[in-house]
């Protein structure tokens, strides 16, 4: 009857009301949107870009109601915040595009790779719009090729398009691979797409930037940035680019990384593919023991002898179709649950922090996380957040978050250590503890248990939990646990969450309540109306009011009430239109490492140092001058001037009032850095004098805190980005040679080995020296191919001595930090080494001594490389701040004393003294040495003085090529 009665009002007071509601909400919204001002009657007009618009799955798409989107598409949007663009798209193919833009039909294409062919007929952007890779992708239901299972792709029949630049880089791929395959060519992407469906070939190559569908990655490979390119010489357009691309980076540095998310992540969950290895391993029908927390409700607890809650519903989504039986273990308390996975008592634990400082205290790894959340502060009904307030915080004993969080925001406050969350809660409710900070989920809970609490939201502190593993067990429980969060998609983590959580149900809606309660809809309706009425008179009376609040918005800085970006573009170009004859600069102005003040003091003295640097610039500010506040301690000033003198006369004036400046009781002192661009008179001179002075100021130092845009470092920089963009065709062309340093035994006179080090013979540029090359490709990302290339030409050296029946000698090659980042760095070493066939003991892979205090390398790294029969030398020692107790901490074969502290010692007593401890202990502990940079008869004399016998330097030789480093080989002797 109840159902009955329910329908049928529904029924009747939906058909009487419905057009009488829809037209009451037009006429609200006309009238609204005739009583405010456009943003168009406040800005000046904007003005059309023409823009190539190339059909690409995910990177530029229309639907069936003709809308576009795409990651290029909204790329575009979010420069045009930036600029005064309006888009008009032409559509074409990608080759269509590239031609109308050579012909100047359109003015702008974005997702160009870049090639020296390109850059003959196109500017590049100077900053990248992402990353994209090439990637080999077969049918979903292909079962025959696994991902990365090299040696089963041997003869697989690949479709390619006709003219992509990564078909070359597929032919590098499968030879450093080790595997055949069988191209077959393709002239457009559809037709290389219909043929893997129609099973002619059994994979295809495409770019990452393309949406799969029905299709599975099994190899990635070459990845490379991509731009925005204009016709070659249209730099006004592309100054307007440069700015955009680089505000984008500054001020939304996530919007690369969740755009990419929006188009590109398949949200059914990612593939889930096992090694030989891990399948081997669940074929054992294993046990596991997990360590749950019992007092984490409603993210973790145990009632009725069972494991309930989140983390309890996530672990049985983890092991629902693997062969793994799980034994749950409770612990009294965080510490406890870590400490027994520390001391093997338990394999995993279901719910552990994300910090990877934590998992290498308690010797653990950590998976992917798979719950984030944000914190709320516990309180009593009508308590003061107020930092002098708060007396007491309860937080969780071993949380380092939340401790870390108290310390900085309430350093005063005292801490009250509990053994749970739960605990933390009921502290707060029995007035043993004025706060708690726990997790929102927690927060919730707690709310709904005891009536007499309230919570804070908190959104500048982040909580993520992931599955802790011991490293007493099986490393490949922790591969197969890690791949398998990364397939729970959001639309199963919100069916969990909701399952828990009054913050997933679903909301109630409008058009819900509106069904459900339309009488009441209606007269609450007819009131707004009548209040809305009243309101847009009112509105009407103070519009230009309205007009100027907007204004602000678009043009005013609230923190500093300085111009904005926007204001000062528009203010700039208005100021140099009026005074053509005048000299202006532009000078761009930030402290030196100001994020340490809101780390070491807080947010709040972070912004009143802002407001005072501000206040300093603008003293100096007239109406020939126009100063803006951009993003953090960045400042902009155009300002005129008479001549050089006067110009650097006020610059120095600034820099003198910015040296200190006290707040409160706090007197803090700054190095600010001015970079500065001169204003020529010609289209876009405002864009190219602020893009200049942002870079003068980049090449800032405490030693030179001015620095001028002129034609010098404008030569440094194009040198440097013909370097930077040249250094993978160098490789591919043999530009990059090595030389061979040797290394000796002073003591028999003998030759032990040599380093292996790189040198470039520049096409245009000529032989660079390496301190000027590397820093640049080190930055690039690219030292990783670099160093992969003097292994690679290493082996093969010693690999031809092999086949000349020559006794090999131990050569050494530099591995940067970059390695340690990448997950396949052990199995490309591996794939080098077994490629040439290298006996144990003759590579020596050179880490330098600052690398070993990262937590990208490790024991267990050292193990495997060591596995592989080579040599570890901790290069650099003595140019850090590593203590001794490196050597005993980490397995090494080779202790390498800097050149710089060898040198110091020929001044220093106390010097010669530590290098000779150090020789000493690494004695003891079987350790190697070699001292380098030896390059007088007294260092060796010293050396050989407190046994240590090994060395490397001009003395002996320089760096040589190859032929001639073996002439000196076959000599056997160097000469003193």
């Amino acid at each position: 009857m109840m159902k009955y009665i329910y329908g049928y009002k529904k029924k009747f007071c939906f058909k009487s009301y419905r057009k009488w509601c829809i037209a009451f909400f037009l006429s609200v919204t006309i009238l609204c949107a005739s009583s405010f001002p456009s943003y168009a009657e406040i800005v000046d007009s904007n003005r059309v870009i023409r823009v190539g618009f190339f059909a690409f799955e995910g990177y530029h798409e229309t639907d069936e109601h003709n809308q576009r989107g795409g990651y290029g598409y909204e790329y575009l949007h979010e420069m045009a915040k930036y600029t005064d663009w309006e888009f008009e798209y032409v559509d074409g193919t990608w080759e269509e595009c590239q031609e109308m833009l050579a012909n100047g039909e359109i003015d702008l294409l974005t997702s160009a790779q870049y090639s020296e062919a390109r850059d003959e007929i196109f500017d590049f952007s100077s900053t990248s719009m992402g990353t994209s890779y090439a990637q080999l992708t077969v049918s979903s239901d292909n079962t025959t090729f696994r991902r990365n299972d090299y040696p089963q792709f041997n003869g697989i029949r690949i479709g390619l398009l006709q003219g992509n630049s990564r078909n070359a880089r597929l032919s590098e791929f499968a030879e450093e691979k080790g595997f055949t395959y069988t191209s077959v060519m393709y002239d457009t992407q559809e037709e290389l797409e219909n043929s893997l469906q129609a099973g002619e070939v059994d994979a295809v190559l495409t770019s990452s930037l393309r949406k799969l569908n029905n299709e599975s990655i099994i190899a990635q490979f070459a990845p490379s940035p991509f731009y925005a390119i204009v016709k070659e010489g249209n730099s006004e357009l592309l100054q307007e680019v440069n700015m955009a691309l680089e505000a984008i980076e500054m001020n939304n540095p996530a919007f690369r990384y969740n755009l990419y998310q929006e188009y590109y992540r398949d949200d059914t969950g990612n593939s889930f593919e096992l090694s030989r290895e891990e399948k081997e391993y669940l074929e054992t029908n294993p046990t596991i023991r997990a360590v749950i927390r019992p007092d984490v409700s409603p993210i973790s607890y145990w009632e009725d002898n069972e494991f309930k809650g989140i983390s309890a519903d996530i672990l049985e989504y983890l092991m629902s179709d693997l062969n793994i039986e799980v034994e749950y273990i409770t612990a009294d308390s965080l510490s406890e649950s870590y400490e027994m996975l520390r001391d093997g008592r338990a394999d995993i634990s279901c719910l552990f922090e994300s910090d990877y400082n934590l998992a290498e205290q308690y010797r653990m790894r950590i998976t992917s996380p798979y719950l984030k959340t944000n914190y709320s502060m516990i309180s009593r009904q009508h308590a003061n957040l107020n930092e002098k307030d708060v007396q007491s915080i309860a937080i969780v004993e071993g949380g380092l978050t939340e401790a870390d969080y108290v310390q900085s925001h309430y350093p005063n406050a005292i801490q009250v250590p509990v053994k749970s969350t739960g605990a933390a809660i009921k502290a707060v409710a029995n007035g043993e503890a004025d706060f708690a900070l726990v997790n929102v989920y927690s927060a919730e809970k707690g709310l709904a248990t005891y009536s007499n609490l309230r919570a804070s939201f908190i959104n500048d502190e982040e909580q993520q939990f992931s599955i802790g593993v011991s490293q007493t067990v099986d490393a490949r429980l922790f591969s197969i646990l890690d791949k398998k969060i990364n397939t729970i998609s959001r639309q199963s983590l919100n069916d969990i969450l909701s399952r828990h959580t009054m913050f997933q149900q679903t909301p109630m809606t409008l058009s819900n309540y509106f069904r459900q309660h339309p009488m009441a809809f209606f007269m609450v309706s007819m009131i707004i109306f009548a209040i809305i009425v009243g309101i847009l008179v009112y509105i009407a009376l103070i519009n230009r009011r309205h007009a100027k609040n907007i204004y602000d918005l678009a043009y005013v800085d609230k923190l500093t009430n300085l111009w904005n970006i926007n204001g000062f573009l528009y203010h700039g170009k208005a100021l140099l239109a009026k005074n053509t004859k005048e000299n202006f600069a532009v000078i761009a102005i930030d402290l030196a490492k100001f994020s340490s003040i809101n780390e070491d003091y807080g947010r709040q003295v972070g912004d009143k140092v802002l407001e005072g640097l501000g206040n300093i610039i603008n003293r100096f500010s007239n109406d020939q001058t126009v100063v803006a506040h951009g993003d953090a301690d960045h400042f902009l000033m155009l300002l005129s001037y008479k001549n050089n003198e006067d110009l650097h006369a006020t610059l120095n004036a600034i820099i003198g009032m910015i040296g200190s400046y006290k707040i409160d009781n706090l007197l803090l002192q700054f190095h600010a850095y001015i970079g500065v661009g001169f204003v020529q008179q010609q289209d876009s001179a405002l864009l190219h004098a602020i893009d200049h002075a942002g870079i003068a100021r980049n090449n800032c130092t405490i030693d030179q805190p001015i620095v001028y845009m002129d034609q010098t470092l404008q030569n440094n920089i194009l040198r440097e980005k013909e370097i930077r963009e040249h250094v993978e065709s160098g490789l591919a062309q043999g530009e990059f040679i090595v030389y061979y340093q040797p290394k000796v035994d002073m003591a028999a006179k003998k030759i032990v080995g040599a380093e292996g080090l790189i040198r470039w013979n520049h096409s245009k540029l000529g032989f660079l020296n390496p301190a000027e090359f590397l820093p640049i490709i080190e930055q690039s990302g690219l030292i990783t191919e670099i160093d992969f290339f003097v292994l690679e030409q290493a082996c093969k050296l010693i690999r031809k001595w092999i086949d000349e029946g020559q006794e090999p000698t131990i050569i050494s090659v530099n591995q940067s930090r970059t390695h340690f980042l990448k997950s396949n760095y052990i199995e490309r070493l591996q794939n080098t080494i077994i490629k040439y066939n290298i006996p144990p003991g003759y590579i020596e892979l050179e880490i330098t001594e600052t690398l070993f205090g990262q937590e990208t390398i490790s024991n267990e790294i050292i193990k495997k490389i060591k596995n592989l029969g080579l040599l570890i030398s901790i290069d650099d020692f003595g140019s850090g701040y590593s203590s001794l107790h490196l050597l005993h901490q980490i397995s090494v074969d080779i202790l390498k004393i800097d050149k710089g502290l060898l040198d110091e010692s020929d001044k220093e007593e106390k010097v010669r003294n530590i290098i000779h401890r150090v020789v000493q202990i690494a004695t003891d502990l079987n350790v190697e040495v070699i001292c380098e940079g030896v390059e007088t008869k007294e260092q060796m004399e010293f050396l050989l003085g407190i046994d240590c016998k090994y060395a490397q330097g001009f003395l002996f030789s320089k760096p040589l090529p190859e032929d001639e480093f073996e002439l000196l080989i076959r000599k056997g002797l160097f000469a003193e």
